[in-house]
């Protein structure tokens, strides 16, 4: 009887919620429903799922619907940008900013979405109190327009706080040095594949 006791009991398997796989089988077979029926090719249908998702808190998923969406010329700065949304929701600051960075380095980006980007892009960087490079891009936001949204109210405020010692810029880098950095990165990973 004592060598029953000394002998450690099995562990138990986790508990799983019988309703929570249930409806993740569901959400599996809808996806797979919809890569059959619209395939990768129907961008606006995957930045709708996106917005779905998005909405329902599914932040992972909507990320990879947006990328797909990202892919249609029409929708590219807005799924783009949904992409840099759903990584500020998640509290992923840096992910986000440099989403943001990269859109506005791409070809297509217009200088009418740059301004709203740019103005989300201060944002991050007051959120991760990156005082000094919020004022530079509010600042350039207002010599552009001085009505954008609440845009001379921040930057007078930041101005008012804005530390005396010397920061590294924020501004956005050139298309040039965003190509040499991807290339940079590009050349520094190994694929196991």
């Amino acid at each position: 009887m004592e060598e029953m006791a000394d002998k450690p009991k099995p562990a138990s398997a986790p508990k799983v919620d019988p309703a929570q796989q249930e409806l993740e089988a569901m959400f599996l077979e809808f996806k797979k429903g919809v890569q059959k029926q619209f395939g990768d090719q129907d961008y606006e249908t995957h930045y709708n799922l996106g917005i779905a998702y998005k909405e329902m808190g599914m932040i992972s998923e909507a990320v990879e619907e947006f990328q797909l969406a990202s892919k249609g010329q029409a929708i590219f700065i807005d799924a783009m940008s949904l992409i840099a949304t759903c990584y500020q929701e998640k509290g992923d600051y840096e992910q986000a900013m440099q989403q943001i960075q990269a859109i506005l380095m791409d070809e297509r980006c217009s200088s009418g979405h740059a301004i709203g980007l740019k103005y989300e892009l201060a944002q991050l960087y007051e959120l991760r109190e990156m005082k000094k490079e919020a004022l530079e891009l509010y600042q350039e936001i207002y010599r552009v327009d001085k009505t954008f949204k609440d845009v001379a109210k921040r930057a007078k405020k930041l101005k008012g706080n804005a530390p005396d010692t010397p920061q590294a810029s924020a501004s956005v880098p050139s298309r040039k040095e965003h190509t040499e950095k991807v290339k940079s990165k590009k050349q520094k990973k190994v694929s196991y594949l």
